[in-house]
């Protein structure tokens, strides 16, 4: 958002936005495939560390050119199986 509010005082600005626009894309495809962080995939997710080294990963790779077509990517999210939830006490915890 920053660099198209200095787009005509900002050099490269359409650099910035590119570079944006593809680690959103990473972060989102980490997620996507399972490869979240634990606090948001429970506790099948990667530590801050792994994730960071994930994306750090394949967004080198994306901006090199270079393809990584690891079979990691191609695992598919599981999330944790269903508890039961009590739906009365859930209610009364986000009542005014």
């Amino acid at each position: 958002h920053s660099a198209s509010l200095y787009s005509g005082e900002v050099k490269d600005c359409d650099k910035v936005v590119g570079f944006t626009r593809t680690l959103r894309k990473h972060i989102h495809h980490a997620f996507v495939s399972g490869h979240g962080t634990r606090d948001l995939c429970g506790p099948s997710g990667l530590t801050t560390e792994q994730f960071v080294e994930h994306v750090g990963r394949k967004l080198s790779n994306s901006l090199k050119g270079v393809s990584d077509s690891d079979s990691d990517d191609e695992a598919h999210f599981v999330p944790d199986p269903v508890h039961e939830v009590d739906d009365d006490a859930m209610r009364a915890m986000f009542e005014d």
